[in-house]
């Protein structure tokens, strides 16, 4: 009884933690610079290499690098205003290829966890993402 308790308490949080994280992307392998400011660099990504011109700094609620400094640079975290924003940059994503610079989903570790499983178990294609819901596929 108790153990069923706490699995929907469990379950019921990480359902809260994932709505709040819903307009939230992370950009990986942002190059880190001392004098210049993190929501710029988004900005100037956001317009020059993916070619969104309607992205303007109103439209990033919250900006900043996740973590301690390291060697490698430390993945920006992004809170856009607009839930319609989020998927406009998300679904564009692709033109970032070949630039070194990626950008994920915000996941919880139980889902981050699922999905790492999915992707291990079906390879690169074995798991997809679509609004932090992690679907596996065995084709």
């Amino acid at each position: 009884m108790m153990r069923t308790q706490l699995e929907l308490l469990v379950q019921g949080l990480d359902r809260q933690e994932t709505a709040s994280r819903r307009k939230v992307l992370l950009f990986h392998g942002l190059v880190e610079s001392t004098e210049s400011v993190v929501e710029d660099s988004i900005i100037h990504l956001l317009t020059n290499q993916v070619k969104l011109s309607n992205i303007s700094p109103e439209q990033l609620a919250a900006c900043h690098r996740l973590g301690t400094n390291t060697s490698k640079p430390r993945p920006v975290m992004v809170r856009f205003a607009n839930y319609k924003i989020r998927n406009l940059v998300w679904n564009s994503k692709t033109s970032l290829k070949n630039t070194g610079i990626t950008v994920s989903e915000f996941l919880t570790k139980s889902r981050h966890d699922v999905f790492t499983a999915a992707q291990t178990r079906g390879g690169k294609r074995g798991g997809a993402r679509r609004c932090a819901r992690v679907v596996f596929s065995s084709v």
